[in-house]
């Protein structure tokens, strides 16, 4: 008898893909990057009960991990409409698992992580923007054009708050 669950993470910046096949008393294990071949353990019990205890709990840790389970893995052989003779069901869309990372968390959808915005980001950009400004100060400097020169000293002079899109 053989037993087979894949699950998949996505989030973080990585998606990962892990599924457990039982062959009897062994416990076939892959796992790596989506797109990838991954890699393979193989692990052998004593019983049979003993390896489907061992792959219950393996799929427990990975669950609590964040792990889902995958709905885009092939379906085993003999559930398999191709495998009977039959067509895959066209009208479900099942995305390339390199896609994945660029899923948007929605309703009832996959989980995904969610970036935060860098909490330091308004400093930096201030910081950005004063260096600009003096470069800005410093050619406008050597300007030979009286009315290109104090519009650029106006620009370069900005108050906290606007931009030089607002002195036009």
């Amino acid at each position: 008898m053989s037993v087979e669950r894949t699950l998949a993470f996505v989030g973080g910046g990585s998606a990962k893909f892990w599924e457990v096949r039982q062959d009897g008393v062994e416990l076939h294990i892959r796992y790596g990057r989506m797109g990838a071949a991954g890699q393979t353990q193989v692990k052998s019990f004593g019983s049979a009960a003993a390896a489907t205890a061992a792959a219950d709990k393996l799929v427990a840790e990975k669950l609590r991990k964040g792990y889902t389970e995958d709905e885009t893995a092939p379906l085993p052989q003999e559930a398999s409409p191709a495998a009977a003779g039959g067509v895959e069901d066209e009208d479900r869309l099942t995305l390339p698992p390199t896609w994945l990372r660029a899923l948007h968390p929605r309703r009832g959808g996959a989980k995904v992580s969610v970036k935060r915005p860098d909490a330091s980001a308004p400093e930096k950009l201030a910081a950005e923007l004063d260096k600009c400004g003096k470069m800005l100060a410093d050619m406008v400097a050597t300007c030979p054009d009286p009315a290109l020169a104090s519009a650029g000293a106006a620009a370069a002079s900005l108050p906290a708050g606007r931009s030089a899109g607002t002195l036009v």
